[in-house]
């Protein structure tokens, strides 16, 4: 079978048990969670079904933070990026590892923030918005030069 079609395959493959699979398992992962919290001063909601929307009121400010479930948009669109650039099973497990390490931290600092330290919280949501889909959408072109760098080192040698 041809890499093309293998990779067309998998691509379709992933799609189908993300939106059958694992998106439903996301909500589930949420409500779970939303249903064993008691929130300390903060008003909170369903953002999606896959996001709880926290408000606080810290010195005479309102600030929303959001707490989402791992393995996202960002996730899906890495794993269609992997497709095209390192088709290898090790940078799916590490993709899912960066996505999991990085979501415990960020429930640790929401279990911790939600019992009342807004720093906590801050920190939670650093890790949510902005080092998850730093870490997922950097591994593409972080791999891209590696594969780039071992063929250049090939054809030297």
């Amino acid at each position: 079978m041809p890499q093309q079609l293998k990779k067309v395959l998998f691509g379709i493959g992933i799609l189908l048990i993300y939106f059958s699979a694992l998106r439903p398992i996301r909500g589930h992962v949420i409500s779970f969670i939303d249903s064993h919290t008691t929130y300390e001063g903060l008003e909170h909601s369903y953002e999606s079904a896959t996001s709880i929307k926290m408000v606080s009121l810290t010195n005479a400010k309102q600030k929303e933070l959001y707490f989402k479930a791992p393995f996202g948009m960002f996730f899906l669109l890495a794993i269609v990026g992997l497709l095209f650039v390192d088709f290898r099973i090790k940078n799916f497990l590490l993709l899912s590892g960066i996505h999991l390490s990085i979501w415990v931290i960020a429930f640790i600092a929401f279990k911790i923030g939600v019992n009342g330290s807004s720093f906590s919280l801050d920190i939670m949501d650093f890790f949510i918005r902005y080092s998850l889909p730093l870490c997922t959408m950097g591994l593409i072109p972080i791999l891209l030069l590696m594969k780039q760098s071992k063929r250049v080192s090939i054809d030297e040698g």
